[in-house]
């Protein structure tokens, strides 16, 4: 007899890693007064959080009671993982609450969390531990911006830090893989924060915000910025006049021969750190000399002749535009009652209301603010009026922030076609290119602009205008949600000749499907692969990364699934091969084949279609 199990995708959108914890009640506070600090404090929706037990006793009271406690946990837990850079998306599940025994308020309690490969158990640890503690503790808390600034103090030393130093992925990388879990598309860790999205055939990977077909050659041409300049203008596109100076006073000649005004920036640098714009004599280059050298890793030193306009970031995708905008530098903006210097205290104040993590740079009024403020006609004491912008700095950068203002829609053809060209010219896919213009609503070749840099590794989710769009820029990456179809027939010898049926069923679709087994793995063409290990946890994430596989089929034959699980969140199709007038089947015994159907059932969503 053969039983057929189909069904939608899994509750999680992760494989599951199961962690057992001990929780204790005791000195257990207000579950009101955590739900306070959740979401005044931290932006943490809770929701109605109850618990799903029926109370009965005094013993199912005090379940429920730490069912309830360990669901903010697990929020909060979340949460704390994403800020250190973990993408960590799914809400978590609490298979099992035990009291521990002689201990009437302390409880073994098993968790179900997204399993991410290649980071350090210790990660978890250091998680749930800290959010335990932190729950503890905000439950007998009041809220008060004393209290509230001990809580951001104590997580970022006490969880990001450590985290952050087990952690390893680029600031575009969990945007990126938060859309792609939005989207259904599972995604790896293979490494260095390196992750594959999809599987098999349908797989792309990506480094922050490059892939998989950005040029290795290209990104070296990038990150110099001289050699960059280089390329663009034998390619006939219009790149920044500069020269090179190893000193202070090399720096000046190349100023006399270029003209004022100047910029003066690392050859190498990111960021925007160490430049320096509106330079105007002699004497200001000593000081933006020695800036520039100190943030450059070869201190190698441009000096560039000055571009009138603004820095517009065009992102670039697989030959298309995918949003383009007008680099504004950090500002205030007045109401017409305050000061410029209270406005930046007033901004100051409502970033310290925020978790650390969301937090953008301070509004820092230095020597650089004033002499922005100085030359937008401003001082401290100034009141600007309702809605005018104050700048902090002359230039928006990732080191000292800013704010982005949509111009998508302005952008003049000529020069999304320069940026474009840009691109290819380093065999980018993805890429940030940067025109300085005066109005970039105007053709380059009308008004001057130029293309200041190519940025391989452009940031994406630095706003909200980037963030709006990497749902997009996902989309357009992946072919539909990247799963290819995974099929398990469960049973003994004859599960992997039924595995070779449905192969056939494949081959009618032009699919190339592999089967594996524990121990066998056969490809399209019935040729056995071999691998260096056993187990079909293994194999069948080996598999995964080979961009040959279309579909795959699962023959399991063993109960390593009930302990390992599977390197997926969910299956399309679960045969199973039963015999003998008790249907138990061959090689596996009824209990274990039970178990397996029922952790499919219930980890996978899958649902009985019929016999």
């Amino acid at each position: 007899m053969t039983s057929l199990l189909q069904g939608p995708a899994a509750p999680f959108g992760q494989p599951v890693e199961r962690i057992k914890v001990k929780v204790r009640s005791h000195g257990m506070g207000s579950l009101q007064a955590v739900d306070r600090w959740l979401t005044h404090a931290l932006a943490i929706e809770v929701g109605a959080q109850q618990a799903d037990c029926v109370i009965k006793s005094g013993e199912d009271l005090r379940r429920a009671a730490i069912e309830l406690l360990v669901t903010r946990v697990l929020l909060l837990s979340r949460v704390l993982l994403q800020a250190a850079g973990v993408p960590f998306f799914d809400k978590g599940r609490i298979f099992d609450i035990e009291p521990v025994h002689n201990e009437t308020s302390t409880w073994w309690v098993t968790l179900g969390l997204a399993r991410i490969d290649h980071l350090p158990a210790k990660a978890y640890q250091i998680t749930l531990t800290e959010t335990i503690r932190i729950v503890h503790w905000l439950s007998r808390t009041p809220l008060t911006p004393e209290t509230r600034e001990k809580l951001y103090s104590g997580i970022t030393e006490r969880v990001l830090r450590p985290l952050k130093n087990q952690v390893t992925g680029g600031k575009s990388t969990i945007h990126i893989l938060r859309a792609a879990h939005q989207l259904n598309i599972p995604f790896y860790h293979l490494g260095a924060g390196v992750y594959q999205l999809g599987w098999g055939s349908k797989a792309r990977r990506i480094d922050r915000s490059t892939t998989d077909s950005d040029s290795a050659i290209g990104m070296k041409l990038t990150r110099n910025k001289r050699w960059a300049a280089a390329v663009l203008r034998m390619a006939g596109l219009p790149a920044p006049i500069h020269g090179v100076a190893s000193s202070p006073k090399a720096a000046v000649e190349v100023a006399h021969t270029l003209g004022w005004p100047l910029v003066v920036k690392p050859v190498d640098g990111e960021r925007g750190e160490g430049v320096t714009v509106g330079v105007l004599a002699d004497e200001q280059i000593p000081t933006a000399f020695e800036r520039a050298q100190n943030a450059s890793h070869t201190r190698t030193v441009l000096i560039e002749r000055q571009v009138e306009g603004v820095c517009h970031r065009l992102f670039v995708a697989k030959g298309k535009l995918l949003y383009a905008v007008k680099r504004l530098p950090k500002s205030v903006h007045g109401d017409g009652k305050k000061t410029v210097s209270e406005l930046i205290h007033e901004a100051n104040q409502m970033e310290a209301t925020m978790p650390p993590w969301m937090r953008s740079e301070p509004f820092a009024l230095d020597a650089l603010a004033n002499q922005a403020i100085s030359q937008a006609g401003f001082s401290p004491e100034s009141v600007p009026k309702l809605n005018q912008r104050v700048p902090l700095r002359n230039i928006e950068s990732t080191e000292w922030g800013g704010f982005d203002e949509d111009v998508t829609f302005e952008l003049h053809p000529d020069n999304l076609n320069v940026a474009l060209r840009a691109a290819a010219q380093f065999r980018l896919e993805v890429a940030g290119v940067d025109i300085i213009s005066s109005d970039i609503k105007v053709p380059w070749h009308r008004n001057g602009a130029i293309i200041n840099e190519v940025n391989f590794a452009p940031l994406l989710g630095g706003g909200v205008i980037s963030r709006r769009l990497i749902p997009a820029f996902v989309r357009d990456l992946i072919s539909g949600d990247g799963r290819i179809p995974i099929e398990i027939v469960l049973g003994g010898a004859e599960a992997i000749s039924r595995a070779f049926d449905r192969q056939r069923k494949f081959a009618d679709s032009n699919l190339r499907s592999f089967i594996t087994s524990h121990e066998v793995t056969v490809d399209p063409q019935g040729n056995q692969v071999f691998f260096p290990f056993q187990g079909l946890y293994e194999r069948t994430r080996a598999l995964l990364l080979y961009e040959q596989v279309d579909a795959l089929i699962l023959a399991v034959q063993t109960d390593e699934i009930l302990r390992r699980g599977l390197p997926v969140d969910r299956v399309d199709r679960l045969e199973v091969l039963s015999s003998g007038a008790h249907g138990s089947v061959p090689h596996i015994p009824s209990a274990t084949a039970m178990k397996i159907q029922s952790l499919l059932t219930k980890d996978f969503g899958a649902v009985w279609q019929g016999v």
